[in-house]
């Protein structure tokens, strides 16, 4: 039972050319890397199952990177690359907000901005679903 991973993480797509029906975003996704013009936060928005997650994890790994491809892919090789493929990276969180509160986001930004950081350019958040995000306790 140690080695059970839930199908959707086991067959998520590693990079953007994997991504399949979602030409439009992964494109616009790469052109921001490409052309280094990258906002302070995206918000990806739609039905369940179109990938949403997946996207926003390849653009962290993409911009996080230091040795991305001409297509503005992860290589896989750099320590950055190789932290978040392992789940070791302390720049990249992920915070499932369906089971946490307001509080508990902020409790995590403020522990992990103590931590010394990697080697990774910058530090992402990702909330995800960010409409269950309040101020319940």
């Amino acid at each position: 039972m140690e080695d059970f991973k839930v199908s959707a993480r086991k067959y998520r797509p590693a990079s953007f050319d994997m991504v399949v029906g979602q030409d439009t975003i992964t494109n616009t996704l790469k052109n921001a890397i490409r052309n280094k013009h990258l906002a302070q936060a995206y918000l990806f928005c739609g039905p369940r199952g179109v990938g949403k997650t997946t996207c926003a994890r390849i653009f962290a790994k993409s911009i996080n990177c230091t040795n991305p491809s001409e297509d503005a892919e992860p290589c896989n090789e750099c320590e950055s690359c190789n932290s978040f493929n392992s789940h070791r990276s302390f720049n990249i969180h992920e915070l499932d907000a369906a089971s946490a509160t307001l509080l508990t986001a902020t409790a995590l930004s403020i522990s992990t901005s103590l931590t010394r950081r990697q080697t990774i350019k910058r530090t992402i958040y990702e909330a995800s679903p960010s409409r269950c995000v309040s101020r319940r306790k």
